[in-house]
This record gives C-alpha cells, structure tokens and sequence, in this order.
C-alpha cells in the first residue's frame, strides 16, 4: 500500500472470516494432549472461536474446545498472541451453527 494512501492499514480478520462472530464470554476447557485446560471464550461463530488461554500452544496443533453450554468442538489452532487464541473448528459450520444457535 502506498504511504499516501488515505485508507488505515490494520489487521482485521472479520474481512476474511466466512462467518460473523458473536462476541460473548463463556468459560471453557481447551484440551490438547493429556491435559485440560481452563480457558475463557471472546467470540465464537460457526467457523471458530477466539480464546484466552495464557498457556503457549503450537499453531497447527489440534485442540478439543468444551463450552458447558454447548458441548466439544474438535478445532485447530490457527493463531496466538499474547494470551489470546484463534481456533479454526473442524466440523461442518452448518452442524456447528445448529448446536450454538439451539442452545
């Protein structure tokens, strides 16, 4: 982008999310190879999740995500900055829509 460009440079992933986001807060476990985590979830949508989680976690690594109120989703870890975690859900974002809009 040119340095005259009027437009604000940022890094705003809802430009690139498939689906919008509910920000909420929920509490959660992360689980991820012999252990369970306790966690708290920003945002959710069908797509995925945003967590904190001061734990490091490996981005690629496969996670289960538990909200009490909505059960596991088998997800991927896709960022993490700081205490904050982006997880990408494995399941099919229709099924996922049904089991956090039902609920």
């Amino acid at each position: 982008m040119p340095l005259n460009d009027p437009k604000p440079q940022h890094d705003d992933w809802s430009d690139r999310r498939d689906q919008a986001r509910d920000r909420v807060i929920y509490s959660g476990r992360l689980s991820y190879g012999a252990r369970e985590y306790p966690c708290a979830v920003l945002d959710i949508s069908a797509g995925g999740a945003q967590i904190r989680f001061p734990e490091p976690v490996a981005v690629w690594t496969i996670v289960t995500l538990y909200i009490d109120r909505f059960g596991g989703f088998h997800a991927r870890v896709v960022w993490q900055q700081r205490d904050k975690v982006g997880l990408q859900f494995l399941e099919d974002a229709v099924l996922v829509t049904k089991r956090i809009v039902s609920t």
